[in-house]
């Protein structure tokens, strides 16, 4: 029986909606796509893209930024907006032109912080592990990168003593870079702001689970951590910094036990939540409502108003959702009682 293998968004996709996976990866369902998606892979396509030139004289393929870097970007952002990976499910031709334009922001800003930079050690690295039994993690790191001790002394000081590195460590960050509108930067929103309140604010960045995974592939492929992680807002140009411990592996491999647990269960039940609005896949997962389809409701002033319930899809027939037994050849982790 093949092999199990899984991403930080898969393990994301087990974790916050167990159906969502099992429409994607089981059932084999027809996904859509959104155009914040197509961005991300549109930017990070473009700007590995950037490395791929051999002149002697520039270390971006292309020769300026005005006009050939922008030209480029849009036409690359028209042939993948006219040919995507999956089907759109909105296509809009201002949304389009609207994101494109915000992908030139992005790919200007890389190209002004990154010019005169030293090229990355590697560019979109997939490192796959073993990580249990009949099971892989894979990651496919945007950029990793080198970078002298000296500047790693100023944001992580702790590895370093009498001016070399604690053993254990590599002289390398992890660099994912990232399309999003939204950063972690409060102090746009609110001038001085305590302590406390720029920790929570940032609170997803020090517990998401993607720098942890990544920490630990880099661990396993070089047998030393990086010296930190750092999440790189294309659309503002600034750098979030975080970093994770061995300490931090154990939160990682429950998440990771869980998972396989609940695949192994053969039960995949909706988790709704706000996200299911986002999911690529939640026109597939109306199927099972039966008579009730796809609805919206119109706002009302008073209760009782009429005309309010709408069906937008399907509610033709009532239909049993019927789930697919899943059977992993992955190692089942019972749950240790407590003295």
């Amino acid at each position: 029986m093949a092999r199990l293998t899984l991403s930080t968004s898969s393990l994301q996709q087990i974790l916050f909606c167990p159906y969502s996976y099992y429409l994607a990866h089981i059932l084999k369902e027809k996904g859509y796509m959104s155009y914040p998606t197509l961005l991300g892979q549109a930017v990070h396509r473009f700007i590995n893209f950037l490395y791929s030139g051999k002149h002697p004289d520039r270390p971006f393929f292309y020769k300026g930024l005005e006009p050939q870097a922008r030209s480029a970007w849009f036409r690359k952002w028209s042939d993948i907006c006219a040919n995507p990976p999956k089907e759109i499910r909105f296509p809009d031709k201002i949304e389009e032109q609207k994101y494109g334009a915000y992908g030139w922001i992005c790919v200007k800003n890389y190209w002004q912080q990154n010019i005169d930079k030293p090229v990355p050690l590697y560019s979109e690295k997939r490192i796959k592990f073993p990580i249990l039994a009949g099971v892989d993690f894979v990651g496919v790191f945007d950029q990793i990168r080198e970078l002298p001790i000296d500047v790693i002394k100023k944001f992580n000081p702790g590895i370093i003593r009498d001016g070399v590195f604690v053993s254990g460590y590599a002289n390398v960050v992890i660099v994912d870079l990232k399309t999003n509108r939204q950063d972690y930067d409060i102090t746009k929103y609110k001038s001085n702001p305590s302590p406390l309140e720029q920790a929570m604010a940032q609170f997803e960045l020090h517990e998401y689970i993607q720098p942890t995974a990544y920490y630990w592939l880099y661990l396993k492929w070089t047998k030393k951590m990086p010296v930190g992680f750092f999440w790189y807002h294309l659309g503002s140009g600034k750098h979030f910094f975080t970093k994770r411990s061995t300490a931090d592996f154990k939160t990682f491999m429950v998440q990771i036990r869980h998972a396989v647990n609940l695949l192994n269960s053969a039960e995949f039940p909706k988790k709704p939540s706000k996200i299911c609005q986002y999911c690529d896949y939640n026109v597939a997962c109306s199927k099972t409502r039966g008579s009730r389809g796809l609805q919206y409701s119109e706002p009302a002033i008073n209760i009782g108003e009429t005309r309010q319930f709408k069906v937008a899809m399907g509610g033709k027939k009532e239909n049993k959702p019927k789930q697919l037994k899943f059977k992993l050849k992955v190692e089942r982790v019972a749950r240790k009682n407590k003295d």
